[in-house]
Parts: C-alpha cells; structure tokens; sequence
C-alpha cells in the first residue's frame, strides 16, 4: 500500500534541508559557533610555553572559526580555498583592520598543528 508506505517515515536531514532551501544540492544551516572566537591561550601553557609565549597566546592571538565576511576577504599566498567554518588564527587587534593595513600573517589558517606556530615565530 503505497499510501502507508510514506506515514511514520524519518526524513533525512539533508533532505530536509534541501527541501527548506531548495539550492538544487543538500545544505545545512551554517552552526551558530561559526562567528565565535576565543583566545590561543589555554591554562596549562604556563607549564609548557616562555612567558612571551603565555602572553601571545593569552592577550594577541585568537581562535576563530571562517564566517562568509572572511572567506570573501583576499588571503596572500593561500593556494587551497578556505571552507565555511575552517579554524583560523588572527591577531585580536588587526582583524578590524582593512586586509590591505594588516600586518603579513595577521590571520593564517593552518593545514596542520605544526603550521600553527610558524608564521607568529617571523
């Protein structure tokens, strides 16, 4: 009975997400966590890192994850796009920067953990 068949029947969310946008392919409202930020440091970097390293951390640079804003933003010497809600790094006092005023390596966005401390080295 094919009327049967459809009552009770769990829809997928991408499903229903394209059915709610209808943008010919599945997508999903973007999380809310996107737009937030936090700083690098974390409470045990005392143990572990200088004490120039602790105050970089703690009161310069910034977690972040990528909004449409960002992604739009050029970004020097990327050869990959960045993604809706890729993690970033930035210094907390140039983001409100124009792009083209910003110190270089003002905000990078790591493909690996061991990239993360490269370019806050220079």
């Amino acid at each position: 009975n094919s009327s049967s068949s459809n009552s009770g029947a769990i829809i997928p969310p991408t499903v229903h997400a394209q059915v709610i946008f209808g943008s010919g392919r599945p997508e999903m409202p973007p999380p809310k966590w996107y737009a937030s930020c936090m700083p690098l440091g974390l409470p045990d970097d005392r143990f572990y890192l200088s004490e120039l390293q602790c105050l970089l951390r703690d009161d310069f640079v910034e977690v972040f994850g990528t909004t449409e804003v960002e992604i739009d933003l050029p970004h020097q010497g990327r050869n990959k796009p960045i993604a809706l809600g890729q993690v970033g790094l930035r210094c907390k006092y140039c983001k409100d920067l124009p792009t083209v005023v910003r110190a270089n390596h003002a905000v990078i966005y790591p493909s690996y953990m061991s990239g993360i401390y490269m370019p806050f080295s220079k």
